[in-house]
């Protein structure tokens, strides 16, 4: 499934049903009831390895609302085509701005 980038200024909902690529990588840290840790950085130069994610962590729930600010890339090390799972953004959400992958986003319908 190839899915159409997100263009900044786009609502988009956090989707915390997935926290792993269709590869099996981390994308993001399971939390309780049914929430995701995601961070203020992914690392796209180490990305996967076991040093990938800094700063203050955001819990997100799912569903909820949030903004794109920006395309920040793909990981270096990911070089398919249709890697879309891997699309790395910067969003705000719950008052702060931290960086998530696509595969944890979901259009805002």
């Amino acid at each position: 499934m190839k899915r159409k980038p997100y263009d900044p200024g786009t609502l988009v909902k956090i989707n915390t049903l997935t926290t792993a690529t269709s590869d099996g990588f981390s994308t993001a840290r399971a939390a309780l009831q049914n929430t995701i840790l995601v961070t203020e950085f992914i690392d796209l130069e180490s990305f996967p390895s076991c040093k990938d994610y800094h700063g203050k962590e955001v819990q997100c729930r799912h569903g909820e609302p949030a903004t794109i600010l920006a395309f920040l890339g793909r990981p270096y090390r990911i070089t398919s085509p249709v890697g879309w799972e891997y699309d790395v953004y910067e969003i705000l959400v719950n008052e702060n701005v931290c960086q998530i992958f696509s595969v944890n986003l979901n259009p805002l319908m």
